[in-house]
């Protein structure tokens, strides 16, 4: 499979960049996706149980984009104190975004429940969601996302 050549990937996140400021420097945006209801069912296991995978995943499909432990590349830092993950309001948002246009490649290779995992990853990364937290529709819906501040 082709990868997505490095210039195409950063004027996509020049794109972004430019329309999510445009969009509201408040840091909220107007995105409307929604997540398919498979998405949201309750899967029983753990954030951490979750994250794990994510892991993987993202290790397999997000590293080259996103740098190797989320702090950036090529794309925007989806975890530290550059991340844009903030911009999303709650995980709900996060996940229907990354399930609309992640990972670039044009055929959206991951399954439903690789982008729920990696959201989750993102969220436990981020200091969102604990460790032992359930994931389940109303946690997802409920986990409200603000700008981090890091010491």
């Amino acid at each position: 499979m082709n990868k997505p050549k490095p210039y195409i990937v950063a004027a996509f996140l020049v794109l972004f960049t430019l329309l999510t400021i445009v969009s509201g420097c408040s840091g909220t945006t107007t995105m409307t996706t929604t997540v398919p209801t498979s998405l949201l069912t309750t899967t029983g296991e753990t954030a951490a149980q979750l994250a794990e995978a994510g892991f993987r995943v993202f290790q397999e499909r997000c590293m080259d984009c996103h740098g190797m432990i989320g702090e950036g590349g090529p794309a925007t830092a989806i975890i530290g104190p550059a991340s844009y993950v903030a911009a999303y309001g709650n995980a709900k948002d996060l996940l229907a975004f990354i399930s609309a246009t992640m990972p670039l490649d044009p055929q959206r290779t991951l399954s439903p429940s690789q982008h729920l995992q990696v959201t989750v990853l993102i969220l436990l990364r981020n200091n969102y969601v604990t460790d032992t937290m359930v994931i389940s529709n109303s946690v997802l819906a409920g986990i409200q996302i603000t700008k981090q501040i890091y010491y």
